[in-house]
């Protein structure tokens, strides 16, 4: 796993509580869409001892982006991270996504900073290295508020349709983004890609479940590591050669991309 330590070319801030963090990066590297990164800036006496995983947001040729919420010490540290500093960057990391079922239409169905492995996704399948078939990909957006539909112009921009839902109903359609989905569902073959909060997950693959609609789900566990040494990101996996009915995978090497279907507990 590459690592080096990354100058910040540039933050741009999303209100109210968010940033796009532009660092340099090998031009050599190579991204699919879904991998990750665990990002940290060891310099810094209040960055907590562990790495963060991110997303790559986005890619350019010696350039990637990541999207950042503020949450805590180290989340806090990295979005407001300056022009002409460093952190330090491991990754890529995980399994991309190099295709899509050809004969349903994709549905990625993101809450909040869930977007974030989406815009590589698509970026990807506009240059012709993501094949989706004949059908327009669908994105189905979910926040509580307007300003957690993060970076939404991106999205609209591109040639893909678009529908939002917020919770409070201040843009979009009012209620949970599982409304949308269900409506989506209903209009013909898909193929669910979800990633977000947890119960949020939870809630798309027992949709998709429920419309016997494949789903997978891009988690979000907590790492320690980020290449599979310490175990902390282990996921309960069904497999019925073992006596409890399942195994442990690790997000960080096995994933973070895992069909929902045979995650225990995910719906």
């Amino acid at each position: 796993m590459p690592a080096f330590h990354a100058p910040v070319l540039a933050n741009r801030a999303l209100p109210p509580d968010a940033a796009v963090l532009t660092v340099a990066v090998p031009a050599h590297l190579t991204l699919e869409p879904f991998q990750f990164a665990m990002l940290s800036i060891p310099q810094d006496a209040n960055f907590p001892f562990l790495p963060r995983p991110f997303s790559v947001y986005d890619a350019r040729p010696g350039e990637w982006d990541f999207l950042i919420k503020r949450v805590g010490r180290g989340t806090g540290g990295l979005a407001d991270a300056l022009p002409g500093s460093t952190i330090y960057v491991a990754g890529p990391v995980g399994n991309g996504i190099t295709k899509l079922p050809t004969d349903r239409r994709p549905i990625g169905v993101a809450g909040g900073v869930g977007i974030a492995p989406f815009l590589v996704l698509y970026r990807e399948w506009l240059a012709g290295r993501v094949d989706v078939g004949s059908q327009k990909p669908l994105l189905l957006f979910g926040g509580r508020t307007r300003d957690m539909l993060y970076d939404l112009d991106r999205f609209t921009a591109l040639p893909i349709e678009v529908r939002c839902s917020t919770d409070d109903g201040s843009f979009g359609t009012k209620g949970r983004v599982t409304a949308l989905l269900e409506q989506a569902l209903a209009e013909g073959p898909a193929d669910v890609l979800c990633c977000g909060p947890d119960p949020m997950m939870e809630a798309v693959a027992a949709v998709s479940a429920r419309a016997n609609t494949p789903c997978r789900l891009s988690l979000e566990t907590f790492m320690a590591c980020g290449y599979g040494v310490c175990n902390a990101c282990a996921v309960m996996v069904k497999d019925e050669r073992f006596p409890q009915g399942f195994r442990y995978d690790r997000c960080c090497v096995d994933g973070p991309v895992f069909d929902a279907a045979t995650l225990v507990h995910a719906h």
